[in-house]
C-alpha cells in the first residue's frame, strides 16, 4: 500500500485493491481471474516469441561454427561451451513448441510457468550476449587483440540489441505480470556493468575499473531499463483497473438478473406459463378468435412446435369422426402419424363451439411440454388456410384400447399395464405446476404389444388441467369421475382425482366394468364417506398383498383416505412386477394379451391395426361427451 497518505487517493491501484509493491490483487480470486484473462494472449504471443528466438539461436550457432571451422579463432573449450549453450537453448525452444501443439500438455502448463519460462529465457540470453563477447573473453584469458576498441564496440552493440529485444518483447508483446519481470529488469540494468568491472579487475589483478571508462556510458542504458519497468508498471495498473471495472459491471448485471428472475419465480406462474396462459385462455369466447390463433402461431414458432412443412394428411383415410372434428391418418416426413382437426372453419366456432376449440388448444398447450414413453407423443401443430384451421400432429399409436381387449388380458399383463399407467400419472403430477388428466377412462388407454412386452399409452388431453389457483373446473365421463366431482362439478382440481380414476381402471381390469356403474344418486355416493367403493373378489385378480391394499385404497370415497401420491402406488406395483419377473424368469413365455403359449412372430402377425377397429380409440376426445351408445362396437367420440 502507499505509505504517503497524500498520494494514496491519486494512485489508481488503491481503488481496486492492488498491492503497491507487486501490483497483485489482494483478493486471491481476482488475481486468478486476471491471470486467466491474460492466459490466451500470453500463450499465443509467447509461442511467436519462442519461434523468433529459435531462428536467432540457429543463426548464432551457424556463425559460431563458421568462424571456427579450419583454424580455431577461439579456444576449443570456449567453442564447445558456446555450442553446448546454444544447443541447450534450441532444445528448450523446441520443447516449448511441442508443448504448445499438444493440448494435454498445453492445458497443464499454467500462466506462471509460461511467465517464468519467458523471463528465464530473457535472462539467459542477456547474460550470454554480455559475457560471450571476444573482448571480455580476451580480458579473462589475458590475451591481446588486434583492434580491441572495434571488437569491444561490436560486443556491446550485440548485447544492447539482445537486451532491447527481450525488454520490448516481455514488456509490450507478451503480457507477463510486472512482479515476475523484476528479475529480468535487474539483470538488464546491472549485469553488463558488473561484468565490465569484473573483467577489468580480473585482467589487472585487483578490483578496479582500470583505465577504461567507457562503462560510464551505460548509465543511460540503465535509465532506459528503468523507463521500461515504469512503463510496464503503469500499463499493467491500467489493465488491472479496466479488468476490475469489467468484473464489477458483470457482477452487478448477474445480481440484477438473478433478483429479477427470483421476483418472477415468486409469482404464481413462471413467465412462460403466464404468457401461454394468456395466449390460450378464453380462446373462441369472443370475437377476437383470429387474433388469438395468431398469438398461438407466434408462440409455436418461438418454441418450434409449429410444423410448416413435412406433414401429408390423407383426408380420405379417416380413423374416426365426431360432432365437430375428425382424426385422419397422416405422414410426418414419411413417418405414420395422425392429425386431429376440426370439420368446420374456426370462424364458425364462436359461441357453443368455443368450448370444443378451447379443448383442442388446451391439448396443444399441455402436450407441447410432455415427453414420456407412456404418453402419446406430440409432434407439433399445423395451421392451414391463413390460420383459419389448425390441427394436432400426434404419434400414430399402433395398438388397441383397453376397453376393447380387457377380457383377453392375462394377469401378468394387467399388472404390467397398471405399472405403466402409474408411471405416466407420476410424470404428469411431477410437473411444475402439476398436471391432472381429468378424463381417465379405458378408451383413453392404448395397449401396445411391443417387443413381446405390453406397453400402455395415455392419450386424449383435451380435458387436462394445470393445478393452479386460477385453473378452470374439470370435466370427464361420469362413470370414471371421483365422488367429490360427481357431487360438485366445480370442485377444486387435485391430483387425488386421477388417483381415484387409477383405482377405477384397475377395478375395470379385474371385473370389466366401472365401480361407479349403477350409482345414480348423491346419497349412494355418500353412503359411507370414510369407506371405499365395494371391490368384490374376482378370478382375474392380478393384485396381491400390499399392492392390492394400496390400489383398493385409491377408491376411497373421501379424498383424504386415498394414497397421498401415485408414487406410493407405483412403488408397490414395481415390487410385485420385479418379484413376478424373478420367479417366472425361466418359464415359457406366454402371450401378454391372450395368455396362450405362442411365438412372438405369430402374435406380431395377428396384431390388429387401429384403423381396423370399430371404436377408433385414438380419437376418443377433444372435449365434452357428445354421443354414446352401448356395446363394444361403438364408443363415445369426444371431439
Amino acid at each position: 500500500m502507499v505509505r504517503n497518505a497524500s498520494h494514496q487517493e491519486e494512485w489508481i491501484g488503491t481503488e481496486i485493491g492492488l498491492s503497491w509493491y507487486t501490483l497483485k490483487f489482494r483478493d486471491r480470486h481476482d488475481e486468478l481471474g486476471y491471470s486467466k484473462y491474460c492466459a490466451p494472449r500470453l500463450n499465443r504471443n509467447l509461442f511467436i516469441a519462442v519461434c523468433l528466438e529459435m531462428f536467432i539461436i540457429i543463426g548464432t550457432l551457424w556463425r559460431v561454427l563458421a568462424d571456427n571451422v579450419g583454424s580455431l579463432a577461439e579456444p576449443t573449450w570456449l567453442v564447445r561451451f558456446r555450442v553446448w549453450f546454444l544447443a541447450t537453448l534450441f532444445v528448450s525452444t523446441v520443447c516449448y513448441i511441442v508443448v504448445y501443439f499438444v493440448p494435454r500438455l498445453n492445458n497443464r502448463m499454467g500462466s506462471f510457468a509460461r511467465e517464468s519460462y519467458c523471463v528465464a529465457m530473457g535472462i539467459v540470453t542477456i547474460v550470454y550476449a554480455a559475457s560471450s563477447g571476444k573482448f571480455y573473453i580476451s580480458l579473462l584469458l589475458q590475451t591481446s587483440l588486434d583492434d580491441a576498441d572495434f571488437i569491444r564496440s561490436s560486443n556491446n552493440q550485440n548485447h544492447m540489441l539482445m537486451t532491447i529485444l527481450w525488454l520490448s518483447g516481455t514488456h509490450l508483446m507478451v503480457p507477463v505480470r510486472w512482479y515476475v519481470l523484476v528479475p529480468l529488469e535487474l539483470v538488464s540494468m546491472f549485469w553488463w556493468p558488473l561484468w565490465e568491472v569484473f573483467s577489468h579487475s580480473w585482467n589487472q589483478g585487483s578490483f578496479s575499473i582500470g583505465n577504461h571508462s567507457g562503462w560510464y556510458g551505460m548509465v543511460p542504458w540503465c535509465v532506459m531499463s528503468i523507463f521500461f519497468a515504469l512503463g510496464k508498471r503503469h500499463t499493467e495498473c491500467a489493465e488491472r483497473y479496466l479488468f476490475k471495472k469489467y468484473l464489477s459491471e458483470k457482477s452487478l448485471r448477474v445480481i440484477t438478473e438473478f433478483k429479477l428472475s427470483s421476483q418472477l419465480a415468486s409469482k404464481k406462474g413462471a413467465p412462460s406459463e403466464v404468457s401461454s396462459q394468456a395466449i390460450f385462455a378464453n380462446l373462441g369466447l369472443n370475437g377476437q378468435l383470429k387474433e388469438k390463433v395468431d398469438n398461438i402461431v407466434a408462440l409455436g414458432r418461438k418454441e418450434r412446435w409449429v410444423l410448416d412443412s413435412g406433414v401429408t394428411i390423407e383426408h380420405d383415410r379417416v380413423i374416426g369422426t365426431g360432432g365437430f372434428g375428425k382424426v385422419c391418418l397422416a405422414h410426418l416426413h414419411g413417418t405414420p402419424a395422425v392429425v386431429k382437426m376440426p370439420l368446420a372453419p374456426m370462424c364458425e366456432w364462436i359461441g357453443i363451439g368455443a368450448s370444443h376449440l378451447h379443448a383442442l388448444s388446451n391439448e396443444i398447450r399441455l402436450l407441447r411440454r410432455l415427453r414420456h414413453p407412456n404418453i402419446v407423443l406430440f409432434h407439433g401443430a399445423i395451421f392451414i388456410d391463413h390460420n383459419t384451421c389448425f390441427g394436432l400432429v400426434l404419434e400414430f399409436v399402433d395398438g388397441v384400447s383397453l376397453n376393447s381387449c380387457v377380457t383377453s388380458l392375462s394377469e401378468a399383463c394387467c399388472l404390467k399395464l397398471c405399472l405403466d399407467f402409474s408411471r405416466a400419472l407420476q410424470y404428469l403430477h411431477a410437473q411444475d405446476p402439476p398436471i391432472i388428466h381429468g378424463d381417465l377412462k379405458p378408451s383413453n388407454l392404448m395397449i401396445l404389444d411391443v417387443g413381446w412386452k405390453p406397453r400402455l399409452k395415455l392419450i386424449d388431453f383435451g380435458l387436462a388441467r394445470l393445478i393452479t389457483p386460477t385453473a378452470l373446473p374439470g370435466g370427464g365421463t361420469a362413470e370414471w369421475m371421483p365422488p367429490e366431482q360427481v357431487l360438485d362439478s366445480r370442485v377444486q382440481l387435485a391430483h387425488l382425482m386421477d388417483i381415484f380414476a387409477f383405482g377405477a381402471i384397475a377395478y375395470f381390469m379385474e371385473h370389466g366394468l366401472s365401480p361407479m356403474q349403477g350409482i345414480s344418486s348423491k346419497s349412494e355416493v355418500l353412503q359411507d364417506p370414510k369407506g371405499t367403493l365395494a371391490w368384490p373378489s374376482s378370478e382375474r385378480s392380478f393384485l396381491a398383498d400390499r399392492a392390492r391394499h394400496i390400489v383398493h385404497s385409491c377408491l376411497a370415497v373421501s379424498p383424504g383416505m386415498r394414497p397421498e401420491s401415485i408414487d406410493d402406488v407405483r412403488h408397490s406395483l414395481q415390487e410385485v412386477v420385479e418379484l413376478s419377473t424373478s420367479v417366472s424368469g425361466n418359464t415359457r413365455r406366454r402371450s401378454p394379451i391372450t395368455g396362450d403359449s405362442s411365438s412372438p412372430e405369430s402374435t406380431f402377425n395377428t396384431r390388429v391395426s387401429p384403423s381396423e377397429l370399430p371404436d377408433s380409440p385414438q380419437c376418443d376426445s377433444f372435449g365434452p361427451n357428445l354421443s354414446s351408445c352401448e356395446g363394444d362396437a361403438c364408443h363415445p367420440l369426444q371431439i
